[in-house]
């Protein structure tokens, strides 16, 4: 909204905020052209990669694709679309009761790498969205004699890659890839690649999906108005702006549009 302020906007709500024009009159669809879109072979979604044993395990063993990650390639000769976050996503873990040997109600970080060394690596993005209630396993510590703090601790704070303590109130989770939240001990739909880039990927892949470009005269009063978020209609068929250069003084215009599937 301003030098030092922006919005971000998911892209569907993105979308969802431009204008629709119809520039049928302005086309010269005799310089129609189509083809197909450029597919990547690989697409990864990635946090930093953690250094912590358990986090080091699970990539191992899971063909390198790290906890909360998603990677999927493709038989394409494309390049490769590529996120990271500069963030780390740690995997907790229950401990467990040694006196009965089943987990405890609240989950914890090992920040420690496969020596049992203190492991620092880059900050690690978690929700803490309110506190629980740990007074059938509560924290306390031990004084200089060795003996047990008499007066523990019996709340504390989740923090975690989930957004709420209640399963069925769930609207986030931190991981890309479909994980299992080990507080919850379930999966969650609501993934960041589910919620916010599904549509693009699915659009992208779609067997119906082309590029078209085109040649165009656009008055002033449409192109000084039109926005990336904006789509056009031609025809009656509905498209995406992939990329528009408009010459402002002849207001000729190359339209590199995506149909809108």
């Amino acid at each position: 909204t301003s030098r030092t302020k922006f919005n971000i906007e998911p892209l569907d709500d993105w979308y969802a905020l431009g204008s629709n024009y119809d520039i049928t009159d302005y086309v010269d669809i005799t310089t129609q052209k189509i083809i197909k879109p450029e597919l990547h072979r690989r697409i990864s979604f990635n946090y930093q990669e953690s250094g912590s044993y358990i986090e080091e395990a699970y990539r191992n063993a899971n063909g390198g694709v790290g906890y909360g990650d998603l990677r999927a390639d493709f038989t394409f000769d494309g390049s490769e679309l590529s996120t990271e976050t500069t963030f780390e996503l740690m995997k907790y873990v229950k401990l467990e009761d040694l006196d009965t040997n089943t987990p405890i109600t609240w989950i914890c970080g090992k920040s420690i790498d496969k020596e049992i060394k203190p492991y620092i690596g880059e900050p690690v993005i978690f929700y803490s969205p309110s506190t629980i209630d740990i007074s059938a396993y509560p924290i306390g510590f031990l004084d200089e004699t060795g003996l047990t703090d008499t007066n523990p601790s019996d709340q504390m704070y989740m923090v975690g890659n989930v957004d709420n303590t209640n399963a069925a109130d769930v609207t986030q989770m931190l991981s890309y890839g479909l994980e299992v939240d080990p507080f919850h001990e379930q999966s969650f739909l609501q993934t960041l690649y589910n919620q916010f880039w599904e549509d693009y990927i699915t659009d992208l892949y779609s067997s119906q999906r082309r590029v078209y470009k085109m040649k165009a005269v656009l008055p002033f009063k449409i192109a000084s108005q039109l926005r990336m978020n904006d789509k056009l209609d031609i025809n009656g068929r509905r498209y995406v702006i992939n990329e528009i250069q408009i010459n402002l003084r002849t207001e000729e215009a190359t339209l590199e549009l995506l149909n809108d599937v």
